[in-house]
Order: C-alpha cells, then sequence, then structure tokens
C-alpha cells in the first residue's frame, strides 16, 4: 500500500511539473513575441489555441505572428476572430493587412474601429500604431487624387497634324489653319494661326527677308477689317533662327 501511495505522489508530481512547464512555455511564447521572435512563438501559440479556439489573445497572437511571418492571406480569419472577442489591438493588425492590400478606405475603417477600441480601455496609442495612422491618412488623400484624373480622349497623329487634332479650351483661344487668314496675307508653309476667345487677334508664323520664320500678327479693326500683319519683334523671334507655334504666348 505504501508504494502504491508512493506511485500515486510521484506521477502527480510529474503532472504538476508538467503543467509548469507548458505553463512557463506559453510565457516564453508571450516573451518571445515581444521580442519580435514571431516564428518561435507562433508553434506554441498554436498550441495552445487548439486547445482554446475560442480565445481572443490567442487568435490575436497567431494572426500578427503569421502576418510577421508572410502568411498575411491565413492571418486575416484569426485577427477577425481576435476583434469579434472584443481584443483591442486587433483591428490595428486588420488595418495594417489592408493598407499592405493597398485597401486604404478599409484600412481607415478598422483604424477607427481601433480607435474606439483604444477609448473604452482607456489605452493610449503606440507611436508604430501612430505612424501606421498617418501612412493611411496619406495614402487615401492621394488615393483620392488619382480617383479625380479623368482620361478624355486619345489620338496618334503625325508630326505635321500635330496641332491640327489639338484642342484647347474655348477660354484658351484656338488653333487654325491658314485658311482663317485675311486675304494676301503672307505665312510660312508649315504654322498654325493662334486666336485668343475674342477672335479679334491672328498670330503665325511668316518668312522674313532671309527667309526664316518669323512670328507676326495682326488685329480686326473697326468694321471687322485686319489690320497689316507686323513683326512681333526680336523679344518674341530669335534672332537667326526660326519662331513658329504662337501656342503658349497667349494663354
Amino acid at each position: 500500500m505504501g508504494n502504491f501511495s508512493s506511485r500515486i505522489i510521484s506521477v502527480l508530481a510529474m503532472l504538476a511539473m508538467a503543467g509548469n512547464i507548458v505553463a512557463v512555455t506559453l510565457n516564453e511564447a508571450k516573451q518571445l513575441y515581444l521580442d519580435g521572435d514571431y516564428e518561435s512563438a507562433l508553434p506554441v501559440f498554436k498550441k495552445a489555441l487548439a486547445s482554446k479556439p475560442r480565445d481572443g489573445s490567442l487568435n490575436q497572437w497567431v494572426g500578427v505572428c503569421l502576418m510577421r511571418t508572410g502568411h498575411a492571406d491565413e492571418a486575416e480569419q484569426y485577427l477577425k476572430k481576435a476583434q469579434s472577442r472584443g481584443i483591442a489591438e486587433a483591428p490595428r493588425y486588420l488595418a495594417e493587412l489592408a493598407f499592405n492590400n493597398y485597401s486604404f478606405n478599409e484600412a481607415g475603417e478598422y483604424f477607427e474601429n481601433y480607435d474606439k477600441a483604444l477609448l473604452k480601455a482607456k489605452k493610449t496609442m503606440s507611436d508604430e500604431a501612430a505612424g501606421l495612422q498617418r501612412k493611411i491618412t496619406l495614402a487615401k488623400q492621394m488615393f483620392d487624387g488619382v480617383e479625380k484624373i479623368t482620361i478624355i480622349d486619345s489620338v496618334s497623329v503625325d508630326r505635321e497634324s500635330f496641332f491640327k487634332a489639338y484642342r484647347l479650351s474655348p477660354e484658351s483661344g484656338s488653333l487654325n489653319t491658314t485658311e482663317v487668314l485675311p486675304s494676301g496675307a503672307k505665312y510660312a508653309d508649315e504654322t498654325v494661326v493662334y486666336m485668343p476667345e475674342s477672335k479679334e487677334l491672328m498670330m503665325w508664323a511668316a518668312l522674313d527677308s532671309a527667309n526664316n520664320y518669323e512670328l507676326v500678327q495682326s488685329a480686326k479693326m473697326i468694321g471687322g477689317k485686319w489690320e497689316r500683319p507686323h513683326s512681333l519683334g526680336s523679344s518674341l523671334n530669335f534672332g537667326g533662327g526660326d519662331s513658329n507655334y504662337p501656342l503658349c504666348l497667349m494663354v
């Protein structure tokens, strides 16, 4: 009987020691987690979670370890479970997952939930989390700006036809062929005629005495006739070179 009792006591002592080992191992895993050694902590957390699948903290720890070891897709389900169990930090990691997937609006929504969870738990935001919040805010602003860009149209043309295809807004004036010039006006073979919105001025290129292109203009006079074209002068014409395409001069 004495030997039997001794054996029972020995078995109980071994079980108690085994329990302590498990508890210490989990505590060690928590420390590994805090130290950033997620790969070593992950199997311990997974084993503990198998026995307590509804535990919010274990779900978060497993989720974060998976995320930090390159298994983001697998991590999401655990973090969502942790969030459903009221773990305050879970939305912060879900926001990070969404941010890394370029889902900036979703990331912003998760971070709003994180703010509320911190307020409810009376906790302050870490510097790391605050940095993530700034990145999410900036990304949303940049993404919203990109969404405002609209592609109206595109067309491929040869060099000679470029200004025929180019379109200006009405307030910027118009580019025209030489057909709009007053009768008898001289012009270079390759040029466009710029007219402001008022259509009371024309500007184009003509040949000077040295057969160089120079910019000339003509203004509409009272009665609807056009004045004699005259050079715009050296300030808008390059001495000894060609000046043409007066698009930007009046815009």
